[in-house]
């Protein structure tokens, strides 16, 4: 009788554990399938602008003067790079100011003498280690022009970039333009997994054009790339994030800009040009991968934390009702694709019976990623200045289902440690350093 009852005990322990790991297997394929509608819904939304886009009339009305301000830190060898594609835009800024913060190394006379070698009509000043945000903003102080571009001290912009830019300021409700990154694919890289990173940071860069101009058609893009950000000076110098920010400004500055101009009850756009395109350096070994996504992660969080008044308010249109929202349901998306691995893995070790249910949730995902991936790379190429060698090239396309099963989860985990890192705690701000000075972006 006793062995009787402890089988019946035995069964209905089994039997609730069953339950609830199909609980857990269900709550996990209902959030990513979430997570895929959405990303459905705005894929579709860009793809439609991106149409649009390239279907619209230039208008060719008064292009206002543009000014450019350079932050730098220890940038030497990558200033003059910077600086040479500034100087040869079809549309060059009148007016250039260089800052370099606290740079230990020959940051300022190599913008000077730049500058004096080409005829630049520049300036050059020095400021204490502050960072980045007070570098841009002592810099900002200095400019006269209608528009200002913020650019990153370790980029190669396309010749057209700053033309194709300003275009977009005969509209007087626009305020801030962004571009497209790559990123810088060189003949310097070194070993088998600083190609591969290559690689897959090119294919993750790629996919960003499923959504940008998807929250753009929504008037909720929350991002002004600072590689190259274009901006209505009269509206930069009208914000603070500029000297209270040293991690993720580019996220922060945004949304302080569409808080103030949505609170002023004024029609105004914030947009993005694919063809305006700019190449930036990239982490070349793991360590350095991590220890960026990681500081980028947190500085999200942390922008995204003191602009929580903003979620579910109707006065910031779709970027409180929608994007942020949004953004907060797929900061999860690390955790829960970890734990679905996790999952899997673990039910498949014990031999149950629901590994292989686990299994078809995780790999039915990974197939709509490398859906994603494959249609990121086709608009990519049409919409986009795309320049890969034709190896280089193929080789992308060769790696996208390994980006979805490999690269996914360890951008996952970098992105997740960035959020769990406390989000009041500071990080300095340092440009990239991979082993060697870059020069081109071509292979």
């Amino acid at each position: 009788m006793q062995d009787l009852q402890d089988a019946k005990i035995k069964e209905f322990s089994v039997d609730n554990l069953d339950i609830v790991f199909i609980a857990w297997l269900y709550l996990l394929a209902a959030y990513l399938s979430v997570l895929v509608l959405v990303q459905i819904v705005i894929a579709i939304l860009s793809v439609l602008r991106l149409f649009r886009r390239e279907q619209a009339r230039v208008d060719d009305g008064e292009q206002p003067e543009i000014s450019a301000v350079i932050a730098a830190h220890n940038e030497e060898y990558t200033l003059p790079i910077t600086l040479d594609s500034l100087a040869t835009q079809s549309a060059p800024p009148s007016q250039l100011v260089v800052v370099s913060d606290g740079s230990t190394d020959s940051t300022e006379s190599a913008a000077q003498t730049f500058m004096s070698n080409n005829g630049i009509d520049g300036s050059v000043l020095t400021t204490n280690r502050g960072g980045k945000g007070k570098a841009l903003q002592r810099g900002l102080d200095e400019i006269t022009t209608p528009l200002t571009c913020f650019v990153d001290a370790d980029v190669e912009m396309d010749p057209h970039a700053l033309e194709r830019l300003r275009r977009h300021f005969v509209d007087p409700a626009v305020v801030a333009m962004s571009v497209w990154v790559w990123p810088r694919v060189t003949k310097q890289r070194k070993g088998l997994i600083a190609y591969a990173l290559v690689l897959f940071q090119v294919i993750e860069y790629a996919r960003a054009i499923l959504w940008r101009p998807g929250w753009e058609k929504l008037g909720a893009l929350s991002i002004v790339e600072g590689r190259l950000g274009m901006f209505r000076t009269d509206v930069l110098k009208s914000t603070h994030t500029l000297r209270t920010t040293s991690s993720a400004i580019d996220y922060a500055l945004t949304l302080e800009i569409h808080r103030q101009c949505s609170e002023k009850r004024a029609p105004y756009k914030i947009g993005i040009e694919t063809k305006a395109t700019v190449w930036t350096d990239v982490p070349l070994n793991l360590s350095t991968f991590f220890a960026q996504r990681m500081r980028f992660a947190s500085g999200f969080f942390r922008a995204y934390a003191l602009n929580r008044s903003m979620l579910w308010v109707r006065e910031y249109g779709a970027l409180g009702m929608f994007e942020l929202p949004v953004r907060l349901f797929t900061s999860f998306f690390a955790t829960i694709e970890f734990l679905l691995w996790a999952s899997c893995g673990l039910l498949s070790i014990a031999g149950h019976s629901l590994a292989s249910t686990a299994w078809t949730i995780l790999l039915t995902y990974l197939l709509l990623v490398t859906v994603q991936l494959y249609l990121s790379l086709a608009l990519s190429r049409r919409f986009t200045v795309y320049r890969w060698p034709a190896r280089f090239d193929r080789l992308l396309w060769l790696m996208v289902p390994l980006a979805a099963v490999v690269w996914e989860p360890i951008k996952g985990l970098a992105n997740l440690a960035g959020w769990i890192k406390m989000p009041w705690l500071q990080s300095p701000w340092r440009p990239l350093r991979n082993e060697q000075p870059l020069t081109t972006h071509q292979l």
